[in-house]
């Protein structure tokens, strides 16, 4: 089984896994240690879920194609907070 995530394929044989991650709910343990819990279409991330990386930094929210895409929140290690839009895997920072 392959994993979409950020635009890699990663295989599962090196992955732990739970709960149905081709179509429905379930948790990937990524190779990098960051743990994702929420939706799955097609083996990818994909719809909502939340990604928590090794050093605390979290993000809660819609994801695409394997993607942050949508609304979401992004809190990292350091205590800061974006909440908003995210495209492609990017925030989308209004500029005034």
């Amino acid at each position: 089984m392959k994993l979409l995530f950020g635009g890699l394929l990663l295989c599962f044989s090196s992955i732990s896994q739970a709960g149905e991650c081709i179509d429905g709910k379930g948790t990937v343990t990524l190779p990098d240690s960051a743990v994702y819990e929420g939706d799955f279409i097609n083996c990818l991330l994909h719809g909502q879920g939340k990604l928590t990386w090794r050093d605390g930094t979290t993000y809660v929210g819609e994801f695409k194609n394997g993607l942050r895409h949508g609304k979401g929140k992004h809190i990292s290690s350091a205590g800061w907070i974006y909440e908003g839009m995210f495209k492609d895997g990017m925030e989308e920072v209004q500029r005034p």
